[in-house]
Order: C-alpha cells, then sequence, then structure tokens
C-alpha cells in the first residue's frame, strides 16, 4: 500500500504542514463508489496522471508569492499608519499655526488701533504746537511793538527833558532881564 512520504513544507509563518513531496494516495484507501467501481473516470484518470513534484514546486511557489505579498502588504500598512501619524502631527501643527495666526492678528488690530490713537495724539499736539508757534510770533511781534513804543517815548522823554533844561535855563535868564 502507498502512501503520503513523511517529509513537510514549510509554510510561510514556518510551521510544517503535511504537503506531500512525493507519491500519492493509494486508491485502495478510498473506496470507488458504485458508478465508478469497474472504470476509472476521466477526472480520476487526470488526478492519477498530476506529478507530486509539479504540485510541490506549484505549491512552493505560492508559498513564496503568499509571503511576498504578505510582506508588501505590511509595509503598505506601516507606510499607512506613518502617514496617519504624520497626518495627525501636520493637523496639530497647522491648528497651533492658526491659533498664532490669529493672535498676530488680533494684536495687529490692536496695534493699528493704538497707532490711530498715537496719531490722534499726535495731529493734536501738533495743532496745539502750531497754535503755541502762532502765539509765541505774534507775542514776539507785539513786544517789538512795545519795545518801540518805549524807545520812541524813552526818545519823547528824553526830548522833553531835554526842552525843559533849556526852558530852565532860558528861564532864569527870562525872569533876569524882565527886571532889569
Amino acid at each position: 500500500m502507498k502512501g503520503f512520504d513523511n517529509t513537510y513544507a514549510t509554510t510561510t509563518d514556518g510551521r510544517g504542514s503535511p504537503i506531500p513531496r512525493t507519491g500519492s494516495p493509494d486508491l485502495a484507501e478510498h473506496p470507488l463508489s458504485p458508478d465508478r467501481s469497474t472504470s476509472p473516470s476521466k477526472m480520476d484518470q487526470t488526478v492519477l496522471e498530476i506529478d507530486p513534484e509539479t504540485i510541490r514546486i506549484a505549491l512552493r511557489d505560492f508559498a513564496q508569492r503568499l509571503k511576498g505579498i504578505e510582506k508588501e502588504r505590511d509595509e503598505a500598512q506601516a507606510r499607512l499608519s506613518h502617514s496617519q501619524q504624520e497626518m495627525a502631527e501636520m493637523e496639530v501643527s497647522r491648528a497651533q499655526i492658526e491659533d498664532r495666526l490669529q493672535q498676530v492678528q488680533r494684536s495687529l488690530g490692536e496695534a493699528e488701533e493704538g497707532k490711530r490713537g498715537a496719531d490722534g495724539r499726535l495731529s493734536s499736539a501738533q495743532t496745539a504746537l502750531m497754535l503755541q508757534e502762532e502765539t509765541l510770533r505774534r507775542n514776539e511781534r507785539e513786544r517789538k511793538g512795545l519795545l518801540e513804543k518805549i524807545h520812541t517815548m524813552e526818545r519823547s522823554v528824553q526830548g522833553s527833558e531835554s526842552d525843559k533844561r533849556g526852558c530852565r535855563i532860558r528861564l532864569p535868564r527870562c525872569s533876569r532881564g524882565s527886571r532889569s
């Protein structure tokens, strides 16, 4: 009675499985159905004609391809996980940048409002300064005018004093001359 050889092929997970490398089961181990008791069908003939070595090679190729596909799947899952992690980090970073941008925009708005207030105060101060400068110029003109009047009056007083002295000098002569 012919059976499976006691050899094992290795599967992708490293465990042995009873995949026969050579040999085939004996037909006596599998009783024929009543319809096929005398002559084998085409299917039975096809099964008998299959070369076990061909099956072993095909299964080994299949196992290698399956192992490669599983490796590619695992690598793709790792890349996907890494990409998802990067995307989550980028999302957090984007949210932080948006928050910072909003803070900067608020600060800019406050600074612009402060600048407008400072511009208003500067304009008021410049107007007040111009008014003060104009007042100073007017006061300077008035001072010069008053100084001119003072000088004119001083000259007038000097002239009057000069006339008064002249009169005093002449007055005693006049009073002496009328007595004579």
